[in-house]
């Protein structure tokens, strides 16, 4: 679970990468700068400071946003208006507008913070906290995020983003930099309990597909979708590069899908691979040849195709693994 955050400003630093892997510090608050992918943003602000909030302060935040509830978060489009657009942002977003809680932050976080950024000077923290709430399956798309300036009249106005992580255990869910041309050159802040991401408004980043593991309402297996789409190929036939998309059950279950099943029944053909695609060098697309009787298990947003057969014929089986809510 996150929170959301953003305030007035911040100094530029040496860039330090963060590795996949990090230490809690024992307590000890500890700063860390995050390496960013793009040597365009070589010298842009973002760092992590771990053990900001104890693991018993996040508990009760998590049971304050649950108090109030949650429902899907949107998409500013412009001019104000929101749109739900859960192809491309999908979680779920309690919004708490609390002043003490902001300050309490916001004293932990002074101290890492420069106290002007270009002609603007530290002010706070936007008292406009954004709890967020990922089941498995969801994801935030890579994006930027927008600056918020205070209608008051005030001229105040955010630049840096604050995101304090309030649990962790789940398996995907990084903050992830974006590298501009190569995802293997990506930069994953693997949240810890009680950490912050400081960073810049302007920098490209997602909130990468969650896996499993949310401590509240997880998902458990239900078993597969029995509707069982047999695929045939002659040659020349294909599939595009695509994402599988998730079935949700219309029976008001809350079951819905998030992992693909591919049966493959017969070999001896030529082409017609199930291939992952690598965003920008195809050289790197990894190809799985299929073999009788192999199943190929996969989570539903992995960019794949199917190859074009060259020669004989492919059949196959595809479905999907089927999970319910726990408090359903």
């Amino acid at each position: 679970m996150r929170l959301s955050h953003s305030l007035s400003c911040v100094n530029i630093i040496a860039p330090h990468h963060v590795r996949n892997e990090m230490t809690t510090f024992g307590g000890k608050v500890t700063k860390r700068d995050v390496y960013l992918p793009n040597s365009e943003d070589e010298g842009k602000l973002a760092f992590i400071i771990f053990n900001v909030f104890t693991p018993d302060e996040c508990q009760q935040w998590i049971e304050l946003s649950e108090q109030r509830g949650y429902s899907p978060a949107t998409v500013n489009v412009g001019a104000a208006e929101l749109v739900l657009m859960t192809d491309f942002r999908n979680s779920g977003r309690c919004i708490i507008d609390d002043a003490s809680m902001a300050n309490t932050l916001f004293q932990r976080l002074e101290q890492f913070l420069p106290k002007t950024w270009k002609n603007f000077e530290l002010v706070g923290l936007n008292e406009r906290l954004r709890f967020l709430r990922y089941e498995p399956g969801q994801f935030f798309e890579a994006h930027m995020d927008g600056e918020y300036h205070r209608p008051d009249g005030s001229g105040e106005q955010s630049f840096i983003t604050i995101q304090l992580y309030l649990n962790e255990g789940y398996k995907g869910g990084e903050t992830t930099f974006i590298h501009y041309s190569d995802a293997h050159k990506n930069v994953r802040c693997i949240p810890r309990t009680g950490m912050v991401l400081v960073f810049e408004h302007r920098l490209l980043h997602e909130g990468s597909t969650l896996i499993e593991g949310r401590k509240y309402t997880n998902f458990e297996l239900v078993g597969l979708n029995e509707r069982l789409r047999f695929l045939r190929y002659e040659p020349g036939q294909f599939f595009e590069a695509h994402m599988d998309g998730e079935y949700h059950r219309p029976d008001g279950s809350g079951e819905q899908s998030f992992i693909t099943i591919q049966l493959y029944l017969n070999e001896g053909y030529k082409g017609g691979e199930t291939t992952f695609i690598h965003y920008s060098d195809a050289q790197r697309n990894v190809r799985c040849i299929p073999r009788t009787g192999m199943v190929l298990v996969f989570e539903h947003r992995l960019l794949h195709e199917g190859s074009t057969l060259i020669e004989g014929r492919k059949y196959t089986v595809r479905t999907d693994v089927m999970y319910r809510p726990k408090n359903k």
